[in-house]
């Protein structure tokens, strides 16, 4: 039987060798340390070509770029994540933002429970107007912000839902969640097209926090 290469070259009298033993391994653990050092510089690479896409308008190529590099190496961050999300929402990109969404959950599934990527999810859903999904996954969190529940109020206030905001921000308040500016903005605005005494209630409680 063939003994592994390493145990041929390393002979007792090489293992005896202090000289030897610093000279090759720490010669292994640099080209370890390179290829994690490569890997990371690839994925940084990819996530500022992946950006600057995004920003420049051109959604399909930075998403078969993800696609591509991905299915490779499955390195991509979060925030990789999220600029497609956003990218999506911007554009209202229904059937692309989907797409990612299976995809993360098939490729990434650990990636559902990240707080910072859901809350992304669901701005997507409801810039897209498909709000009966943006409230399922948010039924299904276990953890909310307050960027969860105003994305879900403005998804609502976009499409006049007046009845359903009144009801999210009831529910925010009784989390003992502090409503920020923007989901304020959003209650309000809806209000004052359709219903102003609850635009007025919603004033009032402004007022007061």
């Amino acid at each position: 039987m063939m003994l592994p290469l390493m145990c041929i070259i390393l002979t007792p009298l090489m293992l005896r060798s202090t000289k030897f033993l610093f000279f090759m391994f720490p010669k292994r653990f640099f080209l370890q340390n390179l290829c994690t050092s490569s890997v990371a510089t690839i994925a940084t690479n990819v996530h500022a070509q992946i950006y600057n896409l995004s920003i420049q308008g051109n959604l399909e190529e930075a998403l078969s770029l993800l696609y591509t590099h991905d299915t490779t190496h499955s390195f991509m961050s979060i925030q990789t994540y999220a600029t497609l999300f956003h990218a999506c929402a911007r554009r209202k990109c229904l059937q692309h933002g989907m797409a990612l969404h299976h995809y993360v959950i098939d490729k990434h599934p650990e990636a559902q429970n990240d707080l910072f990527l859901t809350n992304h999810i669901i701005n997507m859903y409801c810039k897209c107007g498909h709000l009966a999904y943006a409230h399922h996954l948010f039924d299904k969190m276990l953890h909310r912000n307050i960027v969860s529940w105003t994305a879900l109020i403005s998804g609502y206030a976009q499409c006049g839902l007046v009845r359903e905001c009144f009801s999210l921000f009831s529910s925010l308040l009784a989390s003992f969640c502090r409503p920020n500016e923007f989901a304020l903005a959003s209650l309000l605005s809806a209000c004052e097209a359709h219903d102003i005494k609850c635009g007025m209630q919603v004033l009032a409680v402004a007022l007061k926090i």
